[in-house]
């Protein structure tokens, strides 16, 4: 699973060798991120992201997952400055121009944008091949992603066990564009009203429950769509 976004215009998989010489420069805006209206979300943005954009679950191969809709068709939370517009920022793009591909066995491995490449900026490797302090950092912050990205499979997979998911097409149709997503999963209220209390105590336990809700309310985002400029 592919934890990388429409930003990435040259995905490479990050190698000592190939990326010897390899330079990042430091990001002044969010401008290449104007393409990118979905991203992967980790269990702990969940509240927060759904406070600005609509939330949903989505599937991929065998795996369940969270992901935050940020447009249709395009950004609409870049402005023409590249600036963003509201205070929560998915770390799916923060993160860039470095991404992650999950394996199999949960693994991580690191992905670099190589269209992000600058003749000025941060090292990734130093003279003798080492990694440098920004690369080590960065891959400290892509660890800890994929850790959340897990948590948030687990969620998801959670849900589905205890049938408070519901697979469902949806068409959003909005002043800026229309949408279609199928085969999506979305709360199922009815399962969710008849969970037995040692269940909600659980969750409530996990702080499944407020996350639940939250994203579940999250579709009420779309109107953000028409009113964002």
């Amino acid at each position: 699973m592919n934890l990388i976004h429409k930003a990435f215009k040259k995905p490479a998989v990050l190698d000592q060798k190939v990326h010897a010489d390899f330079k990042v420069s430091e990001r002044t805006d969010y401008s290449f991120a104007r393409d990118v209206d979905i991203v992967s979300l980790g269990f702990s943005e969940l509240l927060a992201c759904s406070m600005y954009f609509p939330v949903m679950f989505g599937k991929s191969g065998d795996r369940l997952f969270p992901f935050a809709l940020l447009g249709i068709g395009r950004n609409f939370f870049v402005d023409k400055e590249g600036r963003w517009k509201v205070d929560v920022i998915p770390k799916a793009i923060d993160l860039y121009p470095f991404g992650l591909s999950l394996e199999d066995d949960q693994s991580g491995i690191v992905v670099v944008d190589e269209a992000a490449y600058s003749e000025e900026g941060q090292r990734l490797f130093d003279e003798e091949g080492n990694e440098t302090q920004y690369l080590q950092d960065i891959k400290n912050k892509l660890t800890e992603f994929g850790r959340d990205i897990l948590q948030a499979m687990e969620f998801v997979k959670t849900l589905v066990e205890d049938n408070l998911l519901v697979n469902t097409n949806l068409t959003v149709e909005t002043s800026k564009g229309k949408a279609e997503f199928k085969n999506i999963l979305i709360t199922n209220v009815d399962a969710l009203k008849s969970m037995p209390p040692e269940k909600l105590y659980y969750y409530n336990l996990r702080a499944y429950l407020p996350v639940l809700y939250s994203v579940h309310l999250s579709i009420r985002n779309f109107k953000i769509f028409e009113l964002i400029e």
